[in-house]
């Protein structure tokens, strides 16, 4: 209980406190493993992935160009359905998270 009420003084002040999902360990693993299945173990597509992934997170790429870039690596209906849900929930920041989670992103 204690650490809701730390939470909601948080977001009542206009910050934002990432809390990992239940598993967070197993999901990033799991994740990481049908990336690879998905990308059918080319190392060189697992790169490209990973640095798209890196640029997103440190800022210099926003995430129309993060989301449009992955489309290019991997099968459409697979990351739809499959891999972006399940990145999105295990993406440590709230801001980032919100701008995917936004109905107009996808207009």
């Amino acid at each position: 209980m204690r650490n809701l009420e730390v939470i909601r003084s948080k977001v009542t002040f206009g910050q934002r406190v990432y809390v990992q999902p239940t598993e967070f360990t197993a999901r990033c693993n799991m994740l990481s493993d049908v990336i690879r299945n998905c990308l059918h173990e080319n190392e060189s597509t697992l790169g490209m992935f990973k640095d798209i992934n890196a640029e997103f997170m440190n800022g210099n790429l926003d995430p129309k160009e993060f989301y449009s870039l992955c489309l290019d690596i991997f099968d459409v209906d697979d990351f739809k359905r499959v891999l972006f849900p399940e990145l999105i929930a295990l993406l440590p920041d709230i801001c980032k998270q919100q701008v995917f989670t936004d109905d107009s992103f996808f207009i």
